[in-house]
């Protein structure tokens, strides 16, 4: 679910949706705890029903996810650590660090500005008023409408046409291809 952000008087400001976090390399995105012996309970006479042991987790990582044992005076765990940049998904009970984030419409209010650590594709067009920044690279298969581009390691490609406006920019620290 999007986070919205409300500013003092109330207003909500649609264009800056927060829908991920930008994952690090080598920065922890979960912790696996081992299972613990429950409590024994009783049942509706009052007798002792003895509490079962737990299951461990069996987690789907692909290979963009490492694990790592971490043992403190309190707990061991095992903690699931980002081999790649991007975000966290999780497709199909697999764990993974996804380094493009796939817009499949419109960059609009549905998604807001945009401002990730890997590489961003849109197939449609960039809506006036919004924003593009990213660390790898952009495509946009659609036109960008007066919203603005920016990526300082990437390549900058639109298949459309760009129109500029007020708050609009590109900037590229690689090549750029309208």
């Amino acid at each position: 679910a999007a986070e919205i952000k409300i500013d003092s008087r109330g207003y909500a400001d649609y264009g800056s949706l927060h829908l991920f976090d930008n994952v690090a390399k080598g920065q922890v995105v979960g912790r696996i705890y081992p299972p613990k012996q429950g409590t024994d309970g009783k049942d509706a006479l009052g007798n002792n029903l003895p509490s079962k042991p737990g299951k461990p987790i069996k987690l789907a990582l692909d290979k963009t996810i490492v694990t790592r044992s971490v043992k403190t005076a309190e707990h061991d765990y095992e903690e699931m650590v980002s081999e790649e940049e991007g975000y966290l998904s999780e497709d199909n009970g697999k764990y993974t660090i996804k380094t493009e984030l796939y817009i499949k419409d419109n960059l609009d209010y549905r998604f807001g500005t945009l401002d990730f650590i890997g590489r961003v594709k849109v197939s449609g067009d960039v809506m006036p008023g919004f924003h593009i920044t990213a660390k790898k690279g952009i495509e946009v298969l659609g036109t960008v409408r007066g919203g603005s581009l920016i990526c300082m390691e990437g390549d900058i490609v639109v298949k459309g046409f760009v129109y500029g406006g007020k708050d609009s920019r590109i900037i590229s620290g690689k090549s750029f291809t309208a």
